[in-house]
């Protein structure tokens, strides 16, 4: 029989709504599968490639459903803090509304594919020994059986904008995805992602949050507010919670570039929510 017109619309309906009814990987942040693919990883062997722009994916069939703020980790061994940060800075704020995806609000909603050539340059950089940032933060790293939580507090009196933040620290290596959490209600971050084995059983990883269809509020860290990154996956007696701590650089993006240059220079692949 011959497909109609209303035959053809009922079915691509179908097809809309087993799409929106697939989980998510971000786990808990978006009440679904725990399942998480695998970081990718650094092979070292990435030839240069045409960087691939990727649609913003979100937690439904349009990628803009307001979704559940996640929750703290559970508690485990935590480290004391260490602070960060210049005693004050100035960010730029971005203009553009929710899912306008060419103004500067928008400006890490795609996620750009940027592999690297032969070694990742990570590795022959100097070891980092005390934990950095271009903003004042305050971080601890927390772990129990199969995550490890690094949570952040702004420190200063003023929002921390934390879209297409950086974040690099080394970890146990098999992080086997992400979940973020925020103080501050709701929040929609994808993210960049890549994971470099040093071949001692620890990795690096370069993270970029990029949020998408969400107001410029939800993409904040308030003063004095938490913030937390969890990596999921078997905690790894090979380095010590103190030394992830210091291992941690997080680089806010100050001036609306995106923070490009650093998933340039280390690649990174735009992953699931």
């Amino acid at each position: 029989m011959a497909l109609t017109r209303t035959h053809t619309a009922l079915l691509a309906a179908v097809g809309l709504l087993l799409i929106g009814a697939a989980p998510f990987v971000l786990g808990p942040y978006f009440g679904a599968s725990t399942a998480a693919p695998s970081v990718p990883r650094d092979k070292g062997h990435h030839h240069a490639a045409t960087p691939v722009k990727e649609r913003p994916k979100g937690n439904g069939i349009n990628g803009i459903d307001p979704v559940p703020n996640a929750r703290p980790a559970p508690g485990g061994p935590e480290t004391a803090p260490a602070t960060a940060g210049p005693a004050s800075f100035t960010q730029q704020q971005p203009a553009g509304k929710p899912g306008k995806y060419d103004a500067p609000l928008e400006r890490c909603a795609y996620g750009i594919d940027y592999p690297t050539p032969d070694s990742n340059p990570i590795l022959a950089e100097p070891p980092v020994s005390a934990f950095t940032s271009n903003v004042p933060l305050r971080v601890t790293v927390r772990q129990n059986v199969d995550v490890t939580a690094l949570t952040f507090t702004n420190t200063s009196a003023q929002p921390i904008q934390i879209d297409c933040a950086a974040i690099i620290l080394r970890a146990g290596s098999g992080v086997k995805g992400l979940t973020f959490y925020n103080s501050a209600p709701y929040g929609h971050p994808q993210w960049d992602g890549y994971e470099v084995p040093k071949g001692d059983g620890t990795s690096f990883y370069i993270y970029r949050l990029a949020f998408h269809d969400v107001p410029n509020e939800q993409r904040m860290a308030q003063p004095g507010q938490p913030f937390e990154l969890q990596l999921a996956g078997p905690v790894n007696t090979r380095i010590s919670r103190e030394s992830v701590r210091d291992s941690v650089r997080f680089i806010a993006d100050l001036d609306l570039s995106g923070n490009v240059a650093i998933t340039q220079k280390y690649g990174t692949q735009r992953s699931w929510n």
